[in-house]
C-alpha cells in the first residue's frame, strides 16, 4: 500500500504532476500492491489556521482544486 504521495501545485506544472501520478499508479499496478492513497483529495484555503501557518504549501496537494474542479492528476486516477 502506498499512501500520501503527491505533488505541490505551486512548484510543479500540471503535465509534470499528471505524469508523476501516472508513473506511480502504473508502478503500483505492475507491482501487485493493494492500493494507493493520494495526498490529498482537495486543495483548501485556511492558511491562518495551525499547522498551516508554518507549512502553507500543504494546502495545494489535492487532486482537485479548492473549488472542487479536477486537476490533471484526478483524470489520471480516473483513467487508471
Amino acid at each position: 500500500m502506498l499512501e500520501e504521495f503527491g505533488t505541490y501545485t505551486e512548484m510543479t506544472a500540471d503535465d509534470v504532476s499528471s505524469r508523476f501520478y501516472q508513473s506511480v499508479l502504473y508502478s503500483m499496478l505492475i507491482n501487485d500492491t493493494i492500493g494507493t492513497l493520494a495526498w490529498c483529495f482537495a486543495d483548501f484555503i485556511i492558511p491562518e489556521r495551525r499547522p498551516y501557518l508554518s507549512t502553507p504549501h500543504e494546502l495545494d496537494f489535492g487532486i482537485t482544486n479548492h473549488e472542487g474542479r479536477p486537476k490533471l492528476q484526478a483524470l489520471v486516477f480516473k483513467e487508471s
